[in-house]
This record gives structure tokens, C-alpha cells and sequence, in this order.
């Protein structure tokens, strides 16, 4: 197992970005039982779907921005963002 050190590392703020579009699981072209089941069985109503342009990243991107101009910070004296994905971007 590997461990990373960073000293002198704070925390200062969390931002998150996603898509605005919204798919509901309610429209998937099956009767409306195995809709039910499916959205009990998953838990998941509805979900965010990015277009075919948009990447991880540039989610990341615009949460980032926002953080920052949040926190009136100066990007310039930022030493690390941390970006954290369950996507392979």
C-alpha cells in the first residue's frame, strides 16, 4: 500500500459541477412494472448525462473556477487542486 505525505495541507473548500441534463430512468422504452423494479432495485430515479463534448474534466474545470472566485482567491497562489472522479477522463 502506498502513502503520500503533503505537509502542511489544508482543506479550504469543496465545489462539484455536473451536467444539466437530466435523464429519468421513467422513460426507458420497457413497461411501466420493470421500470419500477428497475428504479427500486438501483435506487436511482433520474441521472445526470454530460453531451459528447463534455469531459470529467471540464466539470472539474468550471467547479474549480467557481471555488476560487467563492474563496477570492488568486489562482496564482494556489499550490495543489485535488480532483477526485469515478470516470476515466
Amino acid at each position: 500500500m502506498a502513502f503520500l505525505s503533503i505537509p502542511n495541507v489544508v482543506v479550504r473548500g469543496i465545489s462539484a459541477c455536473v451536467p444539466s441534463f437530466i435523464d429519468e430512468n421513467s422513460n426507458y422504452p420497457i413497461n411501466e412494472d420493470d421500470i419500477s423494479k428497475l428504479i427500486s432495485t438501483i435506487g436511482v430515479e433520474r441521472k445526470r448525462i454530460a453531451d459528447g463534448v463534455t469531459c470529467t474534466s471540464d466539470l472539474c474545470f468550471k467547479a474549480a473556477e467557481k471555488l476560487i472566485e467563492e474563496l477570492n482567491w488568486e489562482k496564482n497562489e494556489i499550490d495543489c487542486l485535488i480532483f477526485v472522479t469515478q470516470t476515466p477522463d
